[in-house]
């Protein structure tokens, strides 16, 4: 009987969801320019989700955090916004607004806007374009976009899984948890709850089978990943 390990905790439809060319948010307001893209990424199996201005896109964005962080996706947001707010302040705000990460953004900026792009990488954007691109350029740099956040979306549903197994545990067995993935023997750990060496291998074993019956060296590599969110 196979191994129920952390990974099955990817069910059928995230497994799916990652395995499709998934979505792009655009954002701009250039109209002849948004359809042009639409066109492009549409003909590249992409579904797009587009807004006319970075407002929109934030009055919305709270309805779209699911969409956003449950399949592969990436956003195109114009950084010359004939708006109050510029594209970089679209993006800082959007990452605010967000219940979860924001997934990869690409900017299209214009010529001479070099610091601005790079500025905005700084800002934690995924890369930037100058408009007008090439076309197979552009669509380079999004299905990068996806692979990245096609990754990061894996980490976070092993993230969720492991914090999910852990908090299943008693008091007790988090205790001698703590031990375990240091490389502690159950008879050092016996010893320093002054307990017998067979509790301690019964609660070794509850702890093992709770995590998913997975090996200590890869629950401690998991402890070591995901800690920070215990």
């Amino acid at each position: 009987m196979p191994k129920n390990t952390l990974s099955s905790d990817l069910n059928a439809s995230e497994r799916a969801a990652m395995n499709t060319n998934g979505s792009v948010v655009l954002v701009e307001d250039d109209a002849g320019l948004a359809h042009a893209l639409i066109t492009l990424l549409e003909f590249d199996q992409y579904e797009v989700v587009h807004f006319s201005s970075g407002e929109r896109f934030l009055d919305d964005i709270t309805s779209q955090d699911s969409q956003m962080t449950s399949t592969t996706c990436c956003v195109l947001l114009d950084l010359n916004l004939n708006e109050k707010r510029d594209g970089l302040q679209i993006f800082k705000e959007a990452k605010k607004k967000l219940l979860k990460k924001l997934p990869p953004v690409v900017f299209l900026t214009g010529n001479g806007e070099l610091e601005i792009g790079l500025e905005a990488m700084r800002s934690g954007a995924f890369d930037f374009l100058t408009k007008p691109a090439k076309a197979e350029l552009l669509l380079s740099l999004v299905r990068k976009a996806h692979v990245r956040h096609a990754a990061e979306l894996i980490k976070s549903i092993e993230c969720s899984a492991f914090v999910t197994r852990y908090e299943s545990l008693t008091d007790k067995q988090r205790d001698v948890f703590k031990f375990l993935v240091q490389g502690l023997a159950n008879k050092d750990i016996a010893e320093h709850f002054q307990t017998s060496v067979r509790t301690v291998e019964i609660h070794r074993s509850s702890v093992l089978e709770k995590m998913g019956n997975i090996s200590l060296v890869e629950i401690g590599r998991m402890y070591e990943k995901f800690k920070h969110e215990l």
